[in-house]
């Protein structure tokens, strides 16, 4: 289930978490995480979960709750 929270994060923050997520951030092929089915099928990038830039981003929103 996702769950939709406006505003969670002000102007400032989006801004953080965008610069985060930029070109340069480590993104994966999103099959990395895939079930061995939904392999053939996925497409995606995903931020890889150990990298600073997804810490930063958790402890971001984690403050924001």
């Amino acid at each position: 289930m996702l769950l939709q929270l406006p505003q969670l994060l002000n102007t400032e923050e989006v801004a953080q978490a965008c610069a985060l997520l930029g070109d340069d951030a480590p993104w994966l092929d999103g099959r990395v995480s895939a079930g061995s089915q939904a392999r053939t099928r996925k497409s995606n990038q995903q931020l890889a979960q150990d990298s600073p830039a997804s810490r930063q981003l958790q402890v971001l929103v984690r403050q924001a709750l």
